[in-house]
């Protein structure tokens, strides 16, 4: 296969945002009343886009707070996530190297666009990526594959030559629905089989690319 163009995730795939969402969506809660939730429950909402998150966390009687729940969130998540998020190993100097090698690389993510641009520019890669899909530039998030097809389209690139990077069931799903290879990052075991075409275990593996692929 002749990579072209990949396409990641951001969350859990390119940085390790974890701890500042769970703080985040815990700080929103507090604002509402709410009681907060366990770190257990957090992995089960990882992947989801916000207004899932919430309505998944809210109670029943608070079910209608969704939109202002996800308001208070963004105002807040500037002043948490940045300082919480952090590269994952290797991350940075592999893909520099792909931009070396002349592939085209992009980021599709349910996060607001401004805030994935803010974050890539304070964690030092902003400029190694050709286009950022975040949410609110497609009508229908992951696993919907929108975000993958404007992506693909817009660098002008094929699908047999795209591959999709991610690290949840909404990612891997989302480039099955586009009909383009998939790639699982696979950190730390999963308990979830992620049923990608290949999987990684070191974000470095990616710089042999072709060698991940066949």
């Amino acid at each position: 296969m002749d990579v072209k163009l990949l396409i990641f995730d951001f969350d859990g795939t390119i940085a390790d945002s974890n701890q500042g969402i769970f703080e985040t969506i815990n700080y929103v809660l507090g604002e509402l009343d709410c009681g907060k939730i366990t770190r257990i429950f957090f992995k089960t909402l990882i992947g989801m886009p916000l207004e899932k998150q919430f309505e998944t966390v809210l109670p029943e009687s608070k079910k209608g707070l969704v939109k202002k729940a996800s308001g208070i969130y963004r105002k807040q998540y500037c002043e948490i996530c940045v300082k919480k998020t952090i590269l994952f190993p290797h991350v940075k100097e592999t893909l520099s190297f792909l931009k070396s090698k002349g592939i085209k690389m992009a980021v599709v993510t349910t996060k607001k666009t401004s805030i994935v641009l803010l974050l890539l520019k304070a964690l030092g890669i902003n400029d190694l990526f050709d286009f950022v899909v975040g949410g609110d530039k497609v009508s229908n998030g992951k696993p919907n594959p929108e975000g993958i097809n404007l992506t693909i389209s817009k660098l002008n690139e094929e699908k047999e030559n795209t591959v999709m990077v991610g690290d949840s069931k909404f990612d891997i799903a989302a480039g099955k629905n586009a009909c383009i290879k998939t790639i699982a990052v696979n950190y730390t075991p999963k308990k979830e089989v992620l049923e990608a075409d290949f999987e990684i275990t070191d974000f470095a593996e990616l710089r042999k690319i072709k060698e991940v692929v066949e």
